[in-house]
């Protein structure tokens, strides 16, 4: 399969993120807010997945507006190291983790993949 094919077909799966309530229990997580707060203008962010090899999560994300952008993404729990990746999430390039803030450039017209 085609980098270019992907894409398109991994929209065809998209959906809702769920929700489900829970009572009261021990653990890390508050009982409401995000498990991951994403900053950047005009930026979309189409994935955020387990990685196929099971060691990390995949964020996806496209500028709207054809210009390049500076993201943040701010996870729970420090983030050991991240990358740019290809749609087939193999590795390309290294990006700087600072404890559990990763930021990075979304450039014009072009889908980034970070694992």
């Amino acid at each position: 399969m085609k980098e270019a094919e992907m894409k398109e077909i991994a929209d065809l799966y998209n959906h809702p993120m769920p929700q489900v309530a829970s009572i009261r229990h021990e653990g890390k997580l508050a009982l409401s807010g995000a498990p991951v707060k994403i900053s950047g203008d005009k930026v979309v962010f189409s994935v955020m997945k387990n990685s196929e090899d099971g060691e990390g999560t995949v964020f996806r994300a496209y500028d709207t507006d054809g210009k390049e952008k500076n993201v943040t993404i701010e996870m729970l729990e420090d983030v050991k190291e991240a990358y740019y990746a290809d749609a087939m999430e193999n590795k390309l390039e290294a990006i700087k983790a600072d404890g559990k803030k990763v930021s990075f450039k979304v450039l014009a017209e072009i889908l980034a993949t970070g694992t």
